[in-house]
C-alpha cells in the first residue's frame, strides 16, 4: 500500500512517459502496464499519448534543423562561389562582398584560414594599383602635353595617354602588349586625312605629315616606359597578385568542393 501512495504522489517525468511509450511500442498493454507502475489505465494512455506527440514534435525539429543546415550551407558556399568568380577580374573584393552577412558567417566558420589574408592582400594591391596608375597617368599627361613633337591634336595626345597606360599595365602583367609593327592601322579618306588605330585606339584623324611623326613618337614613348619607376612598382603589384590570388583561389576551391564547413556561425540552425 505505501509504494502506491508514492507511486501516485510522484509526478511523471518525460523519462518515465517515454519508457511506457517505448514498452507499449514493444506488446506491452495499457492494462499491463497500470498493474506494474500502480497507475490508472487512463493515465498511462493519456501519458503515453503525450510522449508520442513529444516524440514526433523531436522528430520533426531534427528534419527542420537539418533542412535549415543544408539551405545555410548553401548559402555560405553560394557566398564562397562569388569570392572565387571575383578573383578572375581586375578588381579587388568590393564592400558588398565583404559586408554580406554571410561573408561574415564564412569568417566565423573558418576564423583561422589563410584566405582571409589572401583577401585583404588582395584589396591592398589593389589600392597600391589605384594610386601608381594615378601616378603614371599624371606623369605621362604631363609629359605629352609638352612634346611639342606631338600634333597638336587633343584626339592623338588623349589616344596616345591611352595607349601607354595599356601598354605598361599589359607589360607589368607580363603580357605581350600591342606590337607597332602588326598593330599600328592607318586608312586614308578623300580629303587627305588618315584615321589612325593603333589595337582598339584611335588616334585620328591626321594629315599625312602627322601621320609620319605619329609612329616614330609612339616608339619613342613605348621604349621609355620600362624605365619609370611606376612601370617597376606596377610589375611587382602584378607579380604578387598572382601568386595571392592563387592561394585565395586554392582556398576558395576547397571550400566549394567539400560543401560542408567546420565550426559555427550566428545564423547556424539551433
Amino acid at each position: 500500500m505505501e509504494k502506491i501512495i508514492k507511486a501516485r504522489k510522484a509526478g511523471i517525468s518525460r523519462q518515465l512517459r517515454q519508457q511506457w511509450l517505448t514498452e507499449h511500442e514493444g506488446g506491452t498493454s495499457i492494462l499491463t502496464l497500470a498493474n506494474e507502475y500502480y497507475r490508472d489505465p487512463r493515465t498511462i494512455k493519456k501519458y503515453i499519448d503525450i510522449a508520442t506527440k513529444e516524440r514526433y514534435e523531436k522528430e520533426a525539429k531534427v528534419i527542420v534543423i537539418k533542412d535549415a543546415l543544408v539551405n545555410h550551407y548553401a548559402r555560405l558556399i553560394a557566398h564562397a562561389e562569388k569570392l572565387y568568380k571575383n578573383i578572375s577580374t581586375e578588381s579587388s573584393f568590393s564592400s558588398d562582398l565583404t559586408n554580406d552577412r554571410m561573408h561574415a558567417a564564412l569568417k566565423s566558420h573558418l576564423p583561422r584560414s589563410p584566405l582571409w589574408n589572401y583577401i585583404n592582400r588582395i584589396n591592398h594591391l589593389y589600392e597600391k594599383l589605384d594610386e601608381t596608375t594615378s601616378r603614371l597617368t599624371a606623369k605621362l599627361m604631363q609629359k605629352i602635353n609638352s612634346d611639342k613633337e606631338i600634333p597638336d591634336k587633343e584626339s592623338v595626345r588623349l589616344g596616345l595617354l591611352e595607349v601607354l597606360k595599356y601598354q605598361i599595365v599589359e607589360w607589368a602583367k607580363a603580357n605581350r602588349g600591342l606590337d607597332i609593327e602588326i598593330h599600328f592601322k592607318t586608312h586614308s579618306d578623300s580629303r587627305d586625312k588618315n584615321t589612325v588605330e593603333y589595337g582598339k585606339f584611335n588616334l585620328g584623324p591626321l594629315s599625312d605629315n602627322d601621320l609620319k611623326q605619329l609612329k616614330p613618337i609612339i616608339s619613342k614613348y613605348e621604349k621609355s616606359l620600362r624605365k619609370l619607376k611606376e612601370y617597376n612598382e606596377a610589375h611587382s603589384i602584378y607579380d604578387e597578385l598572382k601568386v595571392v590570388k592563387i592561394k585565395a583561389a586554392e582556398e576558395l576551391a576547397t571550400i566549394i568542393e567539400k560543401g560542408v564547413l567546420q565550426g559555427s556561425c550566428k545564423y547556424c540552425p539551433a
